[in-house]
């Protein structure tokens, strides 16, 4: 008796691992179904790779009704990536190294009070893009999407009455992550590319009562790898 419960276990057992086993089968049968003509297509379409770099004026707005809001000039450098999905839609993943920020000054006197931010930051937009034309040696492209921003050095400073108050200066108010949306175009003649985009701030740069949104025009010039 004891030895056929054992033989019923033991088939049991080896009915349960068969099942698992050809179930484990199925299941790497239909991911592979499923990945293999994605990835057919990927490789089906163009991929443009290249590196790009430029200047950015850069503003920060305020709700304090008494401070007008002044540029500053920055810079932008890295890399881009274009994937065609189909002949005129297109996904820009980018990075690149930024350095933005604004200035504020007080309307009745500016010179006494005045607020300065600075951020350099790791940006990362992630574009959707449509291409109008594609001619032999010219094309243009126009895309938009969200853009987070990771900030690495980060400077604020308040001056009120010609003296710095070093309780609202401080670093750690600043925001370290930021999100914002960039609208723009790119016009690629040959193996360069002239970009044009305006982002705006989706949140407030700074910890605080006030509101403080950032703002930038980037203008930057690149060059396609492949």
């Amino acid at each position: 008796m004891y030895r056929f419960s054992y033989w019923i276990l033991s088939a049991k057992i080896t009915i349960f691992a068969s099942f698992l086993q050809a179930m484990r089968i199925k299941k790497t049968a239909f991911l592979l179904c499923c990945i293999l003509p994605a990835l057919s297509t990927l490789s089906q379409n163009r991929v443009d790779f290249g590196f790009r770099g430029g200047i950015s004026t850069s503003q920060v707005y305020t709700d304090l009704s008494d401070y007008t809001s002044d540029k500053i000039t920055g810079y932008q450098g890295g890399a881009f990536l274009r994937i065609f999905f189909t002949k005129h839609i297109l996904f820009e993943p980018e990075a690149y190294f930024t350095k933005k920020g604004g200035e504020l000054f007080r309307n009745d006197n500016g010179d006494e009070n005045q607020i300065h931010f600075e951020i350099s930051s790791i940006d990362v937009p992630l574009l959707v893009g449509i291409k109008f034309f594609d001619l032999e040696l010219t094309r243009l492209l126009v895309y938009t999407g969200p853009v987070m921003s990771f900030a690495h050095e980060k400077t604020v400073q308040f001056i009120e009455n010609g003296k710095e108050d070093f309780q609202k200066s401080a670093e750690h108010l600043l925001e370290s992550t930021n999100w914002g949306y960039q609208v723009g175009g790119s016009l690629d003649i040959f193996i360069f590319t002239l970009d044009l985009r305006y982002e705006w701030g989706l949140n407030d740069i700074y910890e605080g009562d006030c509101q403080f949104r950032e703002n930038a025009f980037l203008i930057g010039l690149g060059i396609r790898i492949f």
